[in-house]
């Protein structure tokens, strides 16, 4: 690891894995099943530690760079926070959930 953040091949390794554990948490969690909570927070928690990587990676980057990945790194705590509530047993998960997707995407896709 540099101090610019994580080398791309593994940032880009730690963006799909963890989207793929949140995709199967999420899920997965319509089962009822205990365990899937947990692999819906390690994902969010891969998530939230790609886009810190990738804020520290633009520092010195342009306003618009920045702001997406501000962005991104918002909604990947909203993923957290709905796995707490995930945890909790609590509808307001789904909600958290759609605020974070769009968020997420939004960051993603409007870098390209």
């Amino acid at each position: 690891m540099t101090a610019k953040g994580l080398p791309p091949r593994v940032a880009t390794t730690i963006l799909y894995l963890s989207f793929l554990l949140i995709i199967l948490g999420s899920a997965l969690h319509i089962l009822r099943l205990g365990w899937t909570v947990w692999i819906f927070i390690i994902g969010a928690i891969g998530l939230t530690s790609y886009f810190l990587s990738a804020s520290l990676t633009a520092r010195d980057g342009s306003v618009r760079e920045r702001r997406l990945n501000r962005m991104g790194f918002i909604g990947s705590l909203f993923y957290v926070v709905a796995g707490g509530f995930m945890y909790e047993a609590s509808n307001v998960w789904i909600v958290l959930f759609a605020i974070a997707s769009i968020y997420v995407m939004y960051s993603l896709l409007a870098k390209r």
